[in-house]
């Protein structure tokens, strides 16, 4: 497996950790039920240890692709410094989620102003993770890049 393949294998992950884990944290506390919020927490640990992944595999990534026909450098170098803020992003809710277990560990219920907090934060991650992706999408998918769309419009004009 080449830095490409492990990239695109553990990229994914951290979105749908962020995506997944805030409507599971939402239903643990409307439910009370702890277990649900443990299992976000869970989500969003190994969404964190995935961004580590694929952070560490992206430059591998770049210098198999960087000289492909439509690779544009200067999307790649946007991609790479938004991962940066992702990364931190979901390294701050991968530690939110180690302390919602330690919290809760025995049953415990979270605090109102940590469940806040920790919805704030997931909400954030996710919105800057899925800029990330976003980004990182442009790289090789011509039909989600800038003026795609508008092109597409046009084509549909005539």
């Amino acid at each position: 497996m080449n830095a490409a393949q492990l990239h695109l294998a553990f990229n994914h992950f951290p979105v749908i950790a962020s995506l997944f884990g805030l409507p599971l944290f939402i239903w643990g506390m409307a439910s009370k039920k702890v277990d649900f919020q443990k299992s976000a927490s869970l989500l969003w640990i190994l969404g964190a240890l995935a961004a580590v992944i694929a952070m560490q595999s992206g430059e591998g990534a770049e210098e198999l692709v960087e000289h492909l026909p439509g690779v544009v450098e200067s999307t790649i170098e946007l991609h790479e410094e938004v991962a940066k803020f992702g990364l931190a992003w979901m390294l701050a809710l991968g530690a939110g989620g180690a302390f919602a277990l330690w919290a809760t560990r025995g049953g415990a219920a979270l605090k109102k102003p940590v469940t806040i907090s920790l919805l704030i934060l997931n909400i954030i991650a996710a919105v800057v993770i899925g800029r990330v992706a976003h980004l990182g999408g442009q790289i090789r998918h011509a039909e989600i890049q800038a003026g795609a769309a508008a092109a597409g419009e046009e084509e549909h004009k005539d």
